[in-house]
């Protein structure tokens, strides 16, 4: 089951849609005929969810994440095909009268019921999380570059004009996506990594915080990471998607014929053993730090220390070193680093 933020309060599982009542009512599902759905938009007069179908084992064999779209109506009925379009992501604006969607590295505007489709941009990745401005003259969407593993927000005019990166300059390697404005319009909420983790920002509009320099303002403080912003209808809560990443070490048993744990079934992953099979290097969650153990537990020494993120450990064949991937405030773009096994300080593989 897959929390999905365009609905306040709704998820998407397997075949069907599902809705629960603020705060935390009855849970109702939305039988569909499709092997999984995702809900994409609710029509402005609530009548009708904007769905699309696909195979998840289908998706994989193919380059294209385009599916089908679908009108659901609500609470109940035969969804129906909204005419020939298949989609990534899409939108109605505020109205209904006009929908965006994308395909592969287009943006499409549509009347409201699908047809008389044309394209308004071409972009250098996937776009996705369209959204429309409350007034309706602009779009705004986060494009997915897979070369660099980074999203960024863009926007443009409905008119095909003006087509600029909303958030330039901010910090390198971007990391912003799948933003909603607020119902008064004053701001646009968005999921921005930062400091090795994710949170929810706001980029101030006519009258909001921080107009002048264009800034953005982290709205989230604590542990958790942060995603996919949607403020409810009356601008009085932000819906999000909060999430602690946590794991427990586990080790499959022959014999019994079942999962146990391993090193005590701390929270952690990755693991790499040296070629003896003496030792054991790890990633610690949720502090994404590295650390050397024997395989038993003991002599445990952490190497690494927040900020920096690491990933990905390995032995040299020799098993005197270990090398990782990093990354950091300062160095956002992961890098490969050396260290010796018996720890002191870890150094960049090249520079």
């Amino acid at each position: 089951m897959v929390p999905d933020c365009t609905f306040p309060n709704s998820l998407t599982t397997a075949g069907r849609l599902v809705k629960f009542r603020q705060p935390g009512g009855e849970v109702a599902a939305i039988p569909t005929p499709f092997p999984d759905a995702n809900a994409l938009d609710l029509a402005p007069d609530r009548s009708q969810a904007l769905a699309a179908s696909f195979d998840l084992q289908e998706i994989g064999m193919t380059s294209s994440m385009a599916s089908p779209l679908w009108l659901v109506p609500l609470p109940a009925g035969s969804p129906r095909r909204l005419g020939d379009l298949t989609a990534f992501g899409a939108h109605w604006s505020p109205d209904g009268k006009r929908l965006a969607f994308s395909q592969d590295q287009n943006v499409f505007l549509a009347n409201g019921d699908g047809t008389d489709a044309h394209k308004l941009v071409t972009v250098q990745g996937t776009p996705f999380h369209l959204r429309f401005s409350l007034d309706g003259r602009l779009v705004r969407f986060s494009v997915l570059d897979r070369n660099s593993a980074t999203s960024s927000m863009w926007e443009i005019g409905v008119d095909a004009q003006g087509v600029k990166q909303l958030v330039t300059g901010w910090h390198q390697d971007p990391g912003e996506c799948c933003g909603s404005w607020t119902p008064d319009g004053r701001y646009f909420l968005f999921s921005g990594w930062r400091a090795g983790r994710d949170g929810i920002w706001a980029l101030g509009e006519s009258g909001g915080w921080n107009r002048a320099n264009s800034q953005p303002v982290e709205v989230t403080t604590g542990p958790l990471n942060y995603y996919e912003p949607l403020p409810d209808r009356d601008g009085s809560k932000v819906f999000v998607v909060g999430e602690q990443p946590r794991a427990e070490l586990q080790r499959y048993d022959t014999h019994s014929e079942q999962f146990v744990p391993y090193l005590s079934g701390i929270s952690a992953g990755q693991l790499a053993f040296s070629r003896d099979g003496q030792w054991v290097a790890y990633v610690s969650f949720p502090d994404w730090t590295l650390w050397r153990s024997r395989i038993d537990g003991s002599e445990r020494t952490q190497f690494t220390y927040p900020p920096m993120i690491t990933t990905m450990p390995n032995w040299s064949p020799d098993g005197k070193k270990i090398a990782f991937q990093g990354s950091s405030p300062a160095q956002p773009l992961l890098r490969i680093f050396v260290i010796p096994a018996e720890g002191e300080t870890a150094q960049p593989l090249l520079a």
